[in-house]
């Protein structure tokens, strides 16, 4: 979000305080306000603000996850990972996930881009958390639902695990975890994370999982698709 508040309106708005309800509205127009302030959200009303991250518990995790998702997306004509922007759901909502990948706008996605903002669910959303606790797996995890997140991981870092979950009917359902530590996106077809590799730090291994998944049919067919997509619709703009 960008900060555009002057320092006269910065004296007359209350900040941000961790735990204040506000809605969409107010809470962006404080935000503004505090052109120093990097991370703060709001989940179902309330305000949610961090304290700074470590590098351990969520730095090189973090940086993992981006380059899984970056290389998935920079391979892939039509998809984009972003990394902690907000994104806007509605009047109680304003979550600034850990990373996101989506559908592009002209490529049918689900989410989309008004003045550079993102409105929307977007399909994939990570989250790094520190343990099953974490309000990851709890208040966001709701939201992410309620507002039509397709699929949403969240790595526990001190727990050394994944949760993966895909939006069915009936709500959130957590995606099997085979022997093999492999698990496979849903929404976007050859996006295999290998957990076990991740954890071991075995890059080999993670990239020869995340190269294979590129190359299976269903991901060849997913490309082909979303191409077709987007010509479609610069003939019809």
């Amino acid at each position: 979000m960008i900060a555009s508040g002057s320092s006269k309106v910065a004296e007359r708005l209350p900040p941000l305080n961790n735990g204040d309800r506000l809605n969409a509205a107010e809470f962006c127009r404080r935000w503004e306000a505090m052109p120093n302030l990097k991370r703060a959200e709001l989940i179902g009303g309330q305000v949610y603000m961090n304290p700074p991250v470590s590098a351990g518990s969520h730095g090189i995790p973090h940086g993992q996850i981006l380059y899984w998702l970056g290389h998935y997306s920079a391979t892939t004509d039509g998809v984009e990972y972003i990394p902690e922007s907000s994104v806007h759901f509605g009047p109680q909502d304003l979550p600034q996930p850990d990373a996101i990948l989506r559908i592009k706008d002209r490529f049918g996605g689900t989410s989309h881009l008004v003045d550079n903002e993102l409105h929307g669910a977007p399909e994939f959303v990570v989250e790094i958390a520190a343990s099953s606790a974490s309000y990851d797996l709890f208040d966001k995890k709701q939201r992410y639902r309620e507002n039509g997140v397709q699929e949403y991981l969240v790595w526990v870092v001190h727990e050394r695990r994944f949760v993966w979950f895909a939006l069915e009917s009936t709500g959130y359902v957590e995606l099997a975890q085979p022997r093999n530590g492999i698990i496979k996106s849903r929404v976007f077809p050859g996006l295999w994370l290998d957990t076990k590799g991740m954890l071991a730090n075995n890059w080999p291994k993670f990239l020869a999982t995340a190269k294979s998944g590129m190359e299976s049919p269903e991901y060849i067919e997913f490309a082909k698709t979303l191409k077709s997509q987007g010509r479609k619709k610069r003939k019809s703009s």
